[in-house]
């Protein structure tokens, strides 16, 4: 089994030694049980008791790797300091004329921050890799964090979509953010 590893670019912050750098390594079977893991510790993100969202957690990777996707998308897990602690989706690849994709990054709350910012980082690296001209994302207004990793990734906030996305039941707005490859980030 092959697994592509690209690690966030160097940056200001990046003084620390290698063993911190944040990697993005395509998304295998095998990471089911650590998500598992990851899931349990953030209750944000699943509700229902401790082996509801293990087994939920293992099916959706399981399902993500084995169904064939309607559209182009790419899943990654987020690794520092060797530990996952996160995910990374390029989501929606349009080629052509646009060469565009949605960006999520999906990072524990103790793990926010820089190391979004990192992991953000490098999926624009690995956009480029891909031939991609372009990168979306979509923040709720209220998260500070995920605006301040994005704005750290060289992301720009470009407007706000009214009732963007459905979360935990309710239509929610988001904040647009873009960035262009090429870019310096």
């Amino acid at each position: 089994m092959t697994t592509a590893t690209l690690t966030a670019p160097a940056g200001p912050l990046l003084d620390e030694p290698a063993v911190h750098a944040v990697d993005l390594q395509a998304l295998h079977p095998i990471h089911a049980i650590e998500l598992s893991g990851l899931i349990l510790s953030i209750d944000e993100i699943s509700r229902g008791s401790d082996l509801t969202r293990y087994v939920r957690t293992r099916r959706w990777v399981l399902r993500r790797l084995a169904r064939p996707a309607v559209a182009d998308r790419r899943t990654y897990v987020v690794r520092h300091a060797g530990r996952l602690v996160g995910l990374a989706l390029l989501d929606n690849l349009r080629r052509g004329r646009v060469c565009t994709c949605e960006l999520a990054v999906l990072v524990e709350p103790g793990a926010a921050g820089e190391v979004g910012s990192r992991a953000a980082q490098a999926a624009v690296g690995l956009a480029s890799s891909l031939g991609l001209h372009r990168l979306e994302a979509a923040v709720l207004p209220d998260d500070d964090a995920g605006l301040a990793c994005f704005a750290a990734a060289g992301f720009t906030a470009v407007g706000l979509a009214r009732g963007y996305r459905l979360v935990g039941g309710n239509w929610r707005d988001h904040v647009l953010l873009e960035r262009l490859v090429t870019e310096p980030g």
